[in-house]
């Protein structure tokens, strides 16, 4: 079902399940988007769904349109196509607009776990080459890269026999051992396994 601005109800209720809690709590249009969000889309009647859609449009703008100037300037790659998109370093939660992709740090160093995203980054790169989208569930939300977007020369999908991969261990706080510089946590920016 198509929304308000061209907005898709399975569009709003990724967004719902990633960011329903982040909205600001004061904000009536939030605070209804949360309560429709929980309740399930079709209970609620198209107004109220309209409503929801504008308050996580106008929360998620940067997101979904960055400005031109954003664009050119973006410094760092998604972890899952490569293409450098993000403004921000890795643990930004952006989301990529070629793969969709949410940037989670945690998953960038546990590569074989899930996170902010369903998969793990090692399944959304294996997605990502089969069918252009991150998810299937979210295909028809991603696009082709501009021709200002340009992948990371130096990346590459996760090669569990090349690259070292961290795996957690039960009962460890890793909170606190993020290196403050999170492009560190780039794999193919690593050295090798021998």
């Amino acid at each position: 079902m198509q929304m308000d601005g061209g907005f898709h109800v399975d569009m709003i209720e990724v967004f719902a399940e990633r960011y329903g809690k982040g909205l600001p709590a004061g904000d009536r249009k939030a605070q209804s988007f949360q309560s429709t969000a929980r309740a399930g889309w079709p209970r609620f009647s198209l107004a109220v769904q309209r409503q929801a859609a504008q308050a996580i449009r106008a929360a998620l703008e940067h997101v979904l349109h960055p400005p031109i100037t954003e664009r050119s300037m973006n410094p760092f790659p998604c972890p899952c196509c490569g293409y450098i998109v993000h403004a921000d370093p890795p643990g930004s939660y952006d989301i990529c607009p070629i793969c969709f992709w949410e940037d989670d740090i945690s998953q960038l160093r546990f590569p074989e776990m899930g996170g902010a995203n369903h998969v793990s980054l090692i399944q959304g790169q294996r997605n990502f080459v089969r069918i252009g989208a991150s998810e299937e569930r979210i295909l028809k939300h991603v696009r082709k890269p501009l021709a200002s977007e340009q992948r990371d020369p130096d990346w590459r999908p996760i090669d569990p026999a090349r690259d070292q991969i961290e795996r957690p261990q039960a009962g460890v706080d890793y909170g606190s051992t993020y290196p403050a510089d999170s492009t560190r946590l780039y794999y193919w920016r690593k050295p090798q396994a021998q």
